[in-house]
């Protein structure tokens, strides 16, 4: 997405449309006035391409114009798209989607007087293009003037893109060379970029490149959104993704996706947060795997897994990962009183809040431990895990004899 502020010029085949402020605003606070165009930006789409719009605001008022934009769909413009019989183009996002989240730059934007500003966003964010055809494509434009607190609304007329046909062996060597374009791209932007666009084409064969994405490369919101929003939810992707893990370990990406990842029913499909989309069996030889020695780039992610899915039988494993001194750079993370192994104080954390003997012998080693960060640490998990009751996992409680009655209790007050 690109937002600029440029000169208004009117474009060849752009269609105009007035928004005019609504809600409460201030009766002396001058009303603002939109003209609004909307175009396909390029030639004609084929499909699997994304489809990029262009949308220019005008200020066809005496004040400023203020609003606050967002990158991508997250912005003022809202998209739909219709097929020649009148039926809406599903929108990928319509679905249940409680718990998915991305962090977003906000930013004020003013347009002066006889100024205009632009957004470009890809309509393909707001339509599942599945078949090529004329598309009627229409815009709403919901901004906030924040001098006078109104709402503008503005609707546009429709315009027609003509998207046109992908053989099959086109449409794989298109997904090859995006795949391959992915592979040896080192800039982050450049592959979240390449992964919405193999997103875009909504083939089931993209479901390896977007693996390895995801374990290799550290993506994850781009290739999370392919799974859950544009390739279909079956049966066959999701054991992809657990034998994918089984055989690699997690990420902190495609664990998040396993939780949210869920099958059709009949009310639909929902990819809510939820622990019922995996079950603690399904999970428990990915987490495993995740630990095991010889997978550091997975320790994180195995151990975040630990304390939401505990299980006895990883014990032995988080109680290594808290000896390990083999722990890469990346997990070693700054604190006033000097670097503090991650995996240490996750595992710790994770044996606080699944009691077993093993785990409990642990952590009373580690509260002698000569580091005193991880004697710290191991205390406060104790004491949080007295305190905070189920409300973290179903793992199983620490028991009031386990410990000595002061890290049953909030920490006193320093002075």
């Amino acid at each position: 997405m690109r937002l600029s502020s440029t000169p208004f010029g009117v474009l060849f085949g752009t269609l105009i449309f007035l928004g005019r402020a609504t809600a409460a605003a201030a009766p002396e606070a001058p009303v603002p006035t939109l003209a609004v165009t909307i175009r396909l930006m390029g030639a004609n789409p084929r499909m699997g391409d994304p489809i990029p719009m262009e949308v220019t605001v005008k200020n066809l008022g005496a004040a400023p114009f203020e609003y606050t934009s967002y990158p991508g769909r997250f912005g003022p413009l809202q998209l739909q798209a219709r097929e020649v019989t009148g039926r809406a183009v599903t929108d990928p996002n319509a679905i249940d989607q409680r718990g998915i989240a991305e962090t977003v730059s906000l930013r004020p934007v003013t347009v002066p007087p006889g100024g205009s500003s632009t957004v470009v966003v890809d309509l393909n964010e707001w339509a599942l293009i599945r078949a090529p055809g004329n598309y009627t494509v229409t815009s709403t434009f919901r901004g906030y003037f924040v001098s006078t607190h109104a709402t503008i609304l503005a609707d546009s007329s429709a315009i027609t893109v003509a998207v046109q046909p992908r053989s099959e062996k086109e449409m794989a060597a298109h997904v090859a060379d995006l795949t391959a374009k992915l592979r040896a791209a080192g800039d982050l932007q450049v592959r979240y970029e390449l992964a919405s666009q193999l997103m875009f084409t909504g083939r089931e064969e993209i479901v390896p490149a977007l693996l390895e994405s995801m374990r290799v490369y550290g993506g994850g919101f781009a290739e999370s959104r392919a799974f859950l929003f544009y390739l279909p939810h079956s049966a066959a992707i999701r054991q992809a993704i657990m034998d994918d893990s089984a055989r690699h370990g997690l990420t902190n990406s495609t664990e998040g996706l396993l939780r949210h990842y869920a099958l059709p029913s009949p009310k639909g499909i929902s990819v809510n947060d939820s622990d019922n989309n995996i079950t603690a069996a399904e999970m428990r030889p990915l987490i495993a795997r995740s630990l095991a020695l010889d997978n550091p780039d997975c320790w994180a992610a195995g151990c975040n897994a630990a304390l939401r899915y505990p299980d006895d039988s990883l014990t032995p494993l988080l109680i290594a990962m808290t000896e390990t001194t083999k722990v890469p750079a990346v997990y070693m993370v700054s604190t006033p009183d000097g670097p503090m192994n991650y995996i240490a104080q996750t595992a710790i954390q994770d044996l606080a809040f699944n009691r077993t003997d093993e785990s409990v012998q642990a952590l009373k080693k580690l509260l002698q431990s000569p580091d005193p960060k991880i004697a710290e640490v191991t205390a406060n998990g104790i004491r949080t895990s007295y305190l905070s009751g189920n409300s973290y996992n179903q793992g199983h409680r620490l028991l009031p004899g386990d410990f000595d009655p002061s890290l049953q209790k909030p920490e006193p007050k320093k002075n």
